[in-house]
């Protein structure tokens, strides 16, 4: 059986041939690093192996790194990054790779595609044991008309990206506007005022299921688990079920209901549960009902509840306590801006949108990013 991709380019049929990256790359482990000073504003990022990669800038005219374009290889969590610009170095857990005779970029989308096995979390990957890797790849035409297309898929996840990015910063700009009555819409002009929550919304405490009775099947369980760090709607990805119990009532869960976490490292984080289906609250999860319907517009709320103005109320009250914990009464103590319920309506209804306009946009994004993920599995060996 030949070693050929799954998907090819029409015009090459050659066999690809397996090399070790030792042949095929050059390796370097940077013995000179930036000083402690960096700023924001300097002429040369300098990067570090963790997640920040970039940690800041520098001045310093020493010890930059120009022979690019190249592979930052975090030899500690086995990270890559492709960098095309001159920098400096950090961090002694990063190597350096540029190429000998084959594209550094292929390489690099290939390095991705790797499993590397590090044996106990503390295994590295030293330069010495590094080169005897190996990898399969084709001639170089056809590893530049490959990097070419994956590329062109990498702008558009760019560009789609930072359009996200836009819409995000956009919506908070007016939400910190809107929800405050620093713009308001034509033919409003009722006074805000500044309200107890409590006076409009409770807070219904969770239920105390037993683990042991958990199922694959029933009715799925919201726990703080599930509430995102970094979205506005649940988690459903790892969600546990249970029968049905007597009195429930109080317990249901319905389609864009409002939640937040009570206690634990994401207290005060708040999600709106997006499905059709009924769901049970859990034990120090917290759910907002609503008692005044005719003081309070429930999407209103909703949004409030992701503003700063919000959410900077929710650490006050967190840094006054011994624990991450917060109660129901903590909850119902907290501030809300409003205005008449017809202009809640309105702020809701326009903020809204551009909550449908962002879904849309991380739509796109996910779906090009699982793209070239398919791509790679298929075009590379």
């Amino acid at each position: 059986m030949k070693n050929v991709p799954e998907l090819r380019f029409n015009e090459f049929n050659d066999e690809w041939k397996e090399e070790m990256l030792g042949n095929i790359l050059k390796y370097e482990q940077p013995n000179k690093y930036i000083s402690q000073e960096l700023n924001k504003k300097g002429n040369t990022p300098v990067l570090t192996a963790n997640k920040s990669f970039i940690l800041g800038y520098t001045n310093e005219a020493n010890y930059i790194y120009t022979n690019l374009p190249a592979i930052i290889f975090d030899d500690f969590t086995t990270d890559n990054k492709y960098v095309n610009f001159p920098f400096k170095i950090r961090s002694g857990a990063i190597k350096i790779l540029t190429h000998k005779k084959h594209n550094i970029k292929f390489v690099y989308y290939k390095m991705n595609l790797i499993k590397f096995k590090l044996g106990n979390e503390h295994k590295r990957y030293w330069i010495s044991e590094f080169q005897y890797l190996k990898i399969s790849s084709p001639s170089l035409p056809e590893q530049q008309k490959i990097v070419s297309f994956i590329s062109a898929i990498d702008k558009k996840i760019e560009l789609t990206d930072k359009k996200l990015e836009f819409l995000e910063k956009y919506k908070k700009g007016l939400m910190q506007k809107l929800l405050t009555g620093k713009i308001r819409f034509p033919g409003f002009n009722d006074e805000w005022k500044e309200e107890k929550l409590g006076n409009f919304i409770k807070i219904q405490g969770g239920y105390v299921f037993k683990n042991k009775l958990f199922k694959e099947k029933g009715i799925p369980i919201i726990r703080i688990s599930n509430l995102s760090i970094d979205g506005k709607y649940t988690n459903i990805n790892n969600l546990v079920y249970y029968d049905k119990i007597e009195n429930d009532n109080n317990f249901i869960i319905k389609g864009n209901d409002l939640l937040i976490a009570m206690s634990g490292a994401t207290a005060g984080k708040v999600s709106v549960y997006n499905k059709k289906n009924i769901a049970y609250l859990n034990q120090r999860v917290g759910l907002f009902k609503l008692i005044k319907f005719d003081k309070l517009d429930y999407n209103y709320m909703t949004q409030y509840a992701f503003s700063n103005f919000f959410n900077n109320q929710l650490k006050s009250l967190l840094a006054t306590s011994a624990q991450p914990n917060i109660s129901s009464k903590d909850i119902e103590k907290l501030k809300i801006k409003l205005s008449s319920l017809p202009e809640q309506q309105k702020i809701a209804s326009f903020l809204s949108t551009i909550d449908k306009k962002i879904e849309l946009v991380k739509l796109r994004l996910e779906n090009l990013k699982r793209y070239k993920k398919g791509l790679l599995q298929k075009m590379f060996v």
